[in-house]
């Protein structure tokens, strides 16, 4: 093979002899004498009789490439799968992989429309960010999601290749630190991202059991002594991942070998529309009941404008939907408006230019809202 004309050759730089020896040594490769004192050489026997041989170099050095290439083929020749499925398993071995479908009426023609696929894959930040969070901070309520640990997660995590014919995102979360970037070892010493993903996965599958088992109240009696509450914010993430009403989402996690993996956390879940209602009654459960709203400060873009015919200036004369964008996750809401600040609502959705404003929010799936508008004016650039 020419390895230097090969298509794969870059995907192969990016794979360390470190990294194809830890591979190697997690899948049941054991290390064998050989007469050559420049290579290590890893053997391997199947049930059903086949025997393989990998030959690492000890340094690396131009043989590198070729060397990770040539173990490319023969683990694919081994395990009996693509080859370029077992390039792919050197180079993405130090992570574990998320990865998230929607399901959805509405694409059956092949194709999302663009809104729809930029807040699919926000979503599934605010997911992943959310459940970080309760296992940093376990508390049944998060005032904030942004965090030291948030950030460095969503530097850290890798958005991989989409797959043909569907509409799925991969995400990679690293098992170790960059050092390089400035990654915190503790954070990574603790496990914290693998330890993540475990929370969401059992949040996810013990919430949907209790609903499709007609129990609702057992998520809750399992919640309140779990070692890692499942927080309101996961259980709205969970449900706002799936973007559109009609939709569906399965999630899976192809742990990596590199460390061990507990059996007893499931890596498979699906979230579906008839699970909406009781996600966001639980959530609403564990907000504080006499919590006062407090007036907020919004940063907006206009998205749209209902005009309603009012003779006193100073009551509602329109609904406009904002889109939020001064929040963890940008979201839509509605508010009614007076005269005044529906024309200036107006004239900033024609201009393209965003609007602050203060007022009092109450957020839900279908429907979030925005009262007591104040200050309303425009941002200038």
């Amino acid at each position: 093979m020419d390895y230097e004309s090969d298509k794969d050759y870059h995907a192969a730089r990016t794979v360390s002899l470190d990294t194809l020896r830890s591979y190697l040594d997690a899948n049941g490769w054991t290390l064998v004498k050989t007469p050559r004192p420049d290579v290590d050489a890893y053997k391997r026997s199947s049930e059903e009789g086949r025997r393989g041989v990998i030959l690492v170099p000890k340094v690396e050095n131009e043989r590198r490439i070729p060397a990770i290439l040539d173990a490319a083929r023969k683990l694919a020749e081994f395990e009996g799968r693509d080859y370029m499925a077992a390039l792919y398993s050197l180079q993405t071995f130090f992570y574990d992989r998320v990865q998230c479908r929607l399901i959805s009426p509405s694409s059956e023609d092949g194709a999302l429309t663009l809104n729809v696929a930029v807040a699919f894959v926000r979503r599934l930040a605010t997911l992943l960010s959310t459940s970080v969070k309760d296992v940093v901070c376990p508390e049944f309520v998060h005032k904030r999601i942004s965090s030291t640990e948030i950030t460095e997660l969503l530097n850290a995590a890798k958005f991989g290749q989409t797959e043909r014919g569907s509409f799925v995102v991969n995400i990679y979360v690293p098992l170790q630190g960059d050092d390089s970037k400035g990654s915190s070892s503790l954070l990574f010493e603790r496990r914290v991202f693998r330890r993540s993903l475990e929370h969401l996965m059992v949040s996810i599958n013990r919430a949907t059991s209790s609903i499709d088992s007609g129990d609702p109240d057992a998520f809750l009696r399992e919640n309140a002594s779990a070692e890692v509450v499942t927080s309101a914010n996961l259980l709205e993430a969970i449900d706002n991942a799936r973007v559109v009403d009609d939709s569906e989402l399965d999630v899976s996690v192809s742990w990596s070998g590199r460390i061990p993996v507990d059996t007893s956390v499931p890596s498979i879940a699906r979230v579906a529309k008839r699970h909406s209602s009781t996600l966001w009654n639980w959530a609403a459960q564990y907000r504080p009941k006499n919590e006062k709203k407090s007036m907020s400060e919004f940063i907006a873009k206009v998205t749209g404008v209902t005009v309603e015919d009012r003779d006193d200036a100073d009551r509602p004369c329109g609904v406009a939907t904002f889109c939020i964008i001064n929040s963890d996750e940008p979201f839509d809401a509605q508010a009614r408006l007076t005269t005044e600040q529906f024309r200036i609502a107006t004239e900033c959705l024609m201009t393209d230019r965003s609007v602050a404003f203060l007022g009092v929010c109450e957020r839900s799936r279908s429907k979030s809202t925005i009262s007591n508008i104040s200050d309303l004016k425009v941002v200038i650039p």
